[in-house]
């Protein structure tokens, strides 16, 4: 922890970390995962007789001051945003394509080389993610096996990324990575603000990067796609995780299956209603 030592951390320290952290603005739920990251490494060392015990037990972490908000596009919206990027040959239309029609997380995006790309089936292999560290690119698997997953491009993605490349090609750009502008790999923060300044020029809703990942899930899932399928597509470890986001308060789900409940006791009610008609028409 900084200058002190193992021997002399003190669960005060930790604490004062933990508020400091807060402070500078990261969310609870990062400041949580810190914690925990620390607890395991120092039960590591009392199991290992470095320390005697755990220092970082009973951490209050401070609640995120303002609710975070998903900002989700609708079809309508999300078509449009696709259709201004590619008119102006943006450098974001590929990752942001990736995103919003496939699910691909800001690094997936980024880390999508042109040999993760099957043409003869119309797949693509999402196996690596781009991250930047104090100013340095390198790449690594994605973050868990269920991450590590195989997308349909069937269609139009797959004509989409044949042009990109024909016209990478006849810039005398060859690529190693899709998302490539001149050569290299943008920084991720950079590729959110060129979102944003985009959305904002064009005057459409404004949204993470990442939302475009949200939008794919409740997209899906409004139009048909059972959770299980959803679960695969974005690569979640657990089908729990897909219900949290994408189910919870979906006010599109929570009005269709109030309709189906609806019809269902509707129709029965008129079948009834006429069975009696018919009946009382014959005696």
């Amino acid at each position: 922890m900084g200058n002190i030592n193992l021997s002399k951390l003190q669960m005060i320290d930790i604490q004062e970390m933990a508020d400091s952290l807060s402070e500078e603005g990261l969310k609870h739920k990062t400041v949580k995962y810190v914690c925990r990251t620390l607890h395991a490494a120092l039960e590591y060392a009392v199991k290992n007789k470095m320390i005697t015990e755990n220092s970082c037990k009973d951490i209050e972490i401070a609640e995120d001051k303002e609710k975070f908000e998903v900002e989700i596009y609708n079809a309508e919206d999300l078509g449009l945003l696709l259709s201004l990027l590619k008119e102006q040959e943006h450098p974001l239309y590929i990752p942001v394509l990736l995103a919003s029609m496939r699910g691909l997380r800001r690094g997936e995006c980024l880390g999508l080389a042109w040999d993760d790309v099957d043409f003869k089936e119309n797949v693509i292999y999402i196996r690596n993610n781009y991250v930047v560290v104090n100013g340095v690119g390198y790449h690594k698997k994605v973050k868990t096996k269920d991450s590590d997953r195989i997308a349909s491009i069937d269609g139009f993605i797959a004509n989409e990324l044949k042009e990109h490349k024909e016209r990478m090609n006849r810039k005398g750009q060859i690529q190693t990575y899709v998302c490539e502008v001149d050569g290299k790999l943008p920084d991720p923060s950079h590729l959110s603000r060129q979102l944003k300044a985009f959305q904002k020029a064009n005057r459409l809703p404004q949204c993470r990067f990442h939302d475009l990942r949200h939008t794919f899930a409740v997209l899906q899932l409004e139009n048909g796609t059972d959770l299980d399928t959803l679960k695969r597509l974005m690569g979640h470890s657990k089908i729990g995780v897909t219900s949290e986001l994408y189910l919870h308060q979906n006010l599109t789900l929570i009005k269709k299956a109030s309709v189906i409940i609806d019809n269902i006791i509707i129709m029965k009610n008129k079948k009834s209603h006429n069975n009696v008609t018919i009946a009382s028409g014959e005696n």
